[in-house]
This record gives C-alpha cells, sequence and structure tokens, in this order.
C-alpha cells in the first residue's frame, strides 16, 4: 500500500469515531433541549431553576462538542480528498513512466 493510503485509512477510522462522538453530543442536545423545554413555565420553583441552569449548562457544552466535531470532519474531508489527488498523481507518473518504458523498449 502507498503512503497515502495508510494515512487515508487511519483518517477513515478517526472520522468514524468522532462521528459517533458527534450522534452521542447531537442526542445530549434533544435531551437537554426537552429538559428546558419541560421546565421553562415552571421558573418560580427552585428544583426546577437548578435544572434549567444544569440543562443550560449542558446545551451549551455539547453545542460545542457540534461544533468541534463538524469542523473536525471537514477538516478530514479535506485532507483526504488532499491525499486522494496525491494518490492518482503518483499512479499516473508511475503508469506514464511504465508506459514510456515500454515504448523505449520496443
Amino acid at each position: 500500500m502507498s503512503k497515502e493510503t495508510i494515512k487515508m485509512n487511519s483518517i477513515r477510522i478517526m472520522r468514524i469515531g468522532i462521528k459517533d462522538l458527534l450522534f452521542n453530543a447531537e442526542q445530549d442536545s434533544r435531551i437537554w433541549r426537552k429538559t428546558i423545554a419541560k421546565n421553562w413555565d415552571k421558573e418560580d420553583d427552585a428544583e426546577c431553576r437548578k435544572a434549567l441552569y444544569k440543562a443550560h449548562k449542558g446545551l451549551v457544552k455539547s453545542k460545542k462538542i457540534v461544533r468541534e466535531c463538524q469542523a473536525k470532519l471537514g477538516e478530514m474531508k479535506r485532507e483526504m480528498k488532499k491525499l486522494n489527488r496525491q494518490h492518482d498523481m503518483r499512479e499516473n507518473a508511475v503508469s506514464n513512466y511504465i508506459l514510456h518504458q515500454m515504448k523505449v523498449e520496443e
């Protein structure tokens, strides 16, 4: 395998892990939003205020994780495209060299 292929395989494995983290963060965001919606009208109760505060902090954290994961996934996608182009150029160069050698031998 070429070095580009090896790097792309490692990036693919990392992307799977980041996508899983992104899915979990989005699930957490939904749960925190439901908690906020349930306790929004009951701001007078101290328990509900604590739940709202906790849900807000959790929502902010999960939104931050989602943004970071999406940025990292975009960066990885660009890196994979770059490696793919490099691999294609290397393969074209090798095949052109082989064709040239075959013509020289004839």
